[in-house]
């Protein structure tokens, strides 16, 4: 009897554990970063061979699959890099807009042939006027393209700038959030989903790998440690 009423206090226990379980994931649904928790059991060994004495919670995991989470990671990183090219190739683009009546092209080809018309009658005012004119608007043209190319540069360099301050910030927020994972003494599953957030936002501007085989947390940037040993860290 006592035996009976053993098991039925190891089952309602862990059921407790379940229950706390699925409620905190209910109410943490919305939460971003946050992983599905699951409760592990297992059975205690019987006293009998046909007979089992109980079930043991054997504590909580997160729900997360590394290898898909890696991928995540990596093809997100693909997918900013190719964004942000192609918007500095269609800025580019639409600084060379070509038609049959306007652009670079038209003016260069209108320069070549007022060359031509002159090479034909050399003394003709009207030939030569029309090649100062074709040549100062191929002048312009250039100047136009140049200055539009180098404000592009100026424009992406600021960028990159603006991206490195926040690539750093997240690097420390990350070192921050090992520290506490390394100093914390009971569960910091909360801890780690606020870092897999911060590693997709990193993922973002950089391509980063997570090196899981080990105790210690190490991160790279392009094959490059920045992040070793846990709290060790090295700027970009």
């Amino acid at each position: 009897m006592i035996d009976a009423l053993y098991i039925g206090q190891s089952g309602l226990n862990s059921s407790r554990y379940s229950v706390d379980s699925t409620s905190n994931n209910i109410a943490n649904e919305n939460t971003d970063g946050y992983v599905k928790r699951v409760v592990n059991t297992s059975e205690l060994s019987g006293l009998e061979s046909d007979i089992g004495n109980g079930v043991s919670f054997d504590g909580v995991t997160r729900s997360s699959d590394v290898y898909l989470y890696d991928k995540l990671v990596s093809q997100s990183s693909l997918s900013s890099y190719y964004t942000q090219e192609d918007s500095i190739l269609s800025n580019i683009e639409t600084m060379f807009s070509e038609s049959e009546t306007s652009g670079f092209s038209v003016t260069l080809s209108s320069f070549m042939d007022s060359i031509e018309s002159l090479r034909s009658d050399s003394t003709n005012l009207v030939y030569k006027n029309e090649l100062s004119t074709q040549g100062q608007l191929l002048v312009d043209g250039l100047q136009s393209l140049n200055s539009s190319i180098d404000e592009e540069i100026s424009d992406t360099k600021s960028l990159l700038e603006d991206q490195v301050d926040s690539v750093n910030n997240i690097l420390k927020q990350i070192v921050d959030l090992n520290k506490k994972i390394v100093d914390s003494n009971s569960s910091s599953y909360d801890l780690i989903d606020k870092r897999d957030t911060l590693e997709k936002e990193l993922s973002n501007y950089v391509d980063i790998e997570v090196n899981r085989e080990s105790d210690t947390y190490n991160l790279k940037i392009a094959g490059v440690n920045v992040i070793f040993n846990n709290t060790n860290l090295h700027e970009v």
